[in-house]
């Protein structure tokens, strides 16, 4: 095997050491002889898989190169090979939670500090419609042997999912899997939440709070369905009650992970986080900023007449996934790069259906509508005279479609072509 891959990747890869085995492949240690840095590879040798498995593989990678958060592992590419598939991922010189877990015993302020930054993971992972589905110490890693940040890891059982899409695959590690998974009943991101309780009592107790080593899955199935919690003595009464709230047994009752990073035991961590990593979940959180203000001014855009956004750029800036891109008008002058004045809205009604726009729209021709005190006619804004103030008037450059009919006590000089910017 060894042979046959530095055969194929040679050319590319230097292979430094062996850093785990499974049952489909092998995660090697290499440096790129093209950008010479440090990375790992995952490498799956596709005799072994099926034509569906080749796929999860494929779509492993594809999930991953979407995702972009301090506690996310980073993708760099994806490679193919006559008998191997590989995936290119970031070096993470850390150990895993389990074998943290069998070589010390933590404290309630490293547990605190772990589990905080695994709900960051989760919570950005949920808030970009993708599922987990197998989170468990083994896929929780370390970016280092400091231990001063965590990345989870393996999405091979990962799924991007849509609120009108039904779940109910067994998909994961049985002992992590929520009751309503193992069930196989209809499940979403709750399942996740699930599993972290479970790593929660694992980190303090160094044991699982359900099943042992010998119990099968069978049996444990019917454990899920008459749970009885025990805790030890010295089990932390903040963590306690985090932890009853990520394995309530009815899903809509349980905790999210934003509601966990704002628990007190989360919250009452004292010690000094890295300022690395601050500064990354800083320009992450620029990010999503950077998005609900765009997506803010698109929802504005419907109530001034005749806007038109081109469908496939509001699917790019709707979609959490892909990165905003700037548009530049095409105007004499000097063009204006990377800021959010040169995003540009142009008016063409017909590309809006009547369906998709608000029905304060589509009653009120598009207008600004200011509700007046009883006995009073509405207050009607122009739009001339919120934008265009101080300036010379100008025509539209090209004829503006037929405008929706206006109410009554609406008049025409409140048709206007608007650009924002």
């Amino acid at each position: 095997m060894k042979e046959r891959l530095m055969k194929e990747i040679g050319h590319e890869f230097k292979v430094i050491s062996i850093l785990g085995k499974g049952a489909f492949g092998t995660v090697l240690e290499c440096v790129n002889l093209t950008s010479h840095r440090s990375v790992a590879l995952k490498v799956i040798k596709k005799y072994k898989l099926t034509e569906k498995q080749i796929l999860f593989s494929i779509q492993e990678s594809e999930l991953l190169s979407r995702l972009d958060h301090p506690n996310i592992v980073k993708f760099i590419d994806l490679h193919h090979t006559n008998s191997f598939l590989i995936l290119e991922m970031e070096l993470l010189k850390g150990n895993n939670l389990a074998h943290l877990l069998s070589h010390k015993k933590l404290s309630e302020h490293e547990v605190s500090s772990i589990m905080r930054m695994i709900f960051c993971g989760v919570s950005y992972l949920h808030k970009v419609q993708v599922l987990h589905r197998d989170l468990k110490p083994e896929n929780i890693m370390f970016q280092d042997l400091e231990q001063t940040s965590l990345k989870i890891t393996d999405f091979g059982l990962s799924t991007k999912y849509t609120l009108e899409e039904r779940l109910d695959q067994r998909s994961g590690t049985m002992a992590y899997m929520a009751p309503e998974q193992a069930l196989q009943k209809q499940y979403s991101e709750p399942v996740d939440i699930w599993s972290c309780g479970i790593i929660l009592y694992q980190l303090l107790t160094n044991s699982h709070p359900l099943t042992s080593k010998k119990e099968d899955s069978q049996s444990f199935i019917k454990h899920l369905q008459n749970i009885e919690w025990k805790f030890p003595e010295n089990f932390p009464s903040l963590a306690k009650d985090l932890f009853l709230r990520c394995t309530r047994l009815n899903p809509l009752e349980r905790y999210t992970a934003n509601l966990a990073l704002q628990h007190p035991f989360i919250t009452s961590i004292k010690g000094k986080i890295p300022l690395a990593h601050l500064e990354e979940v800083r320009l992450y959180q620029d990010k999503f900023k950077l998005k609900k203000l765009i997506n803010t001014c698109i929802q504005l855009t419907g109530l001034i007449e005749n806007v038109y956004i081109d469908e496939i750029y509001r699917a790019r800036i709707n979609d959490p996934f892909c990165r905003i891109r700037d548009t530049v008008r095409k105007d004499t002058g000097p063009k204006k790069m990377s800021s959010l004045g040169s995003i540009e809205l142009h008016s063409n009604s017909k590309n809006m259906s009547a369906s998709r726009q608000p029905s304060f729209v589509r009653n009120y021709g598009n207008q600004l509508s200011v509700p007046g005190m009883p006995g009073k006619k509405p207050l009607y804004i122009s739009p001339r005279r919120q934008h265009s103030r101080g300036k010379s008037k100008s025509k539209s450059r090209s004829p503006s479609p037929a405008p929706p009919p206006l109410p009554k006590t609406a008049s025409k000089h409140h048709r206007h072509n608007v650009v924002i910017q």
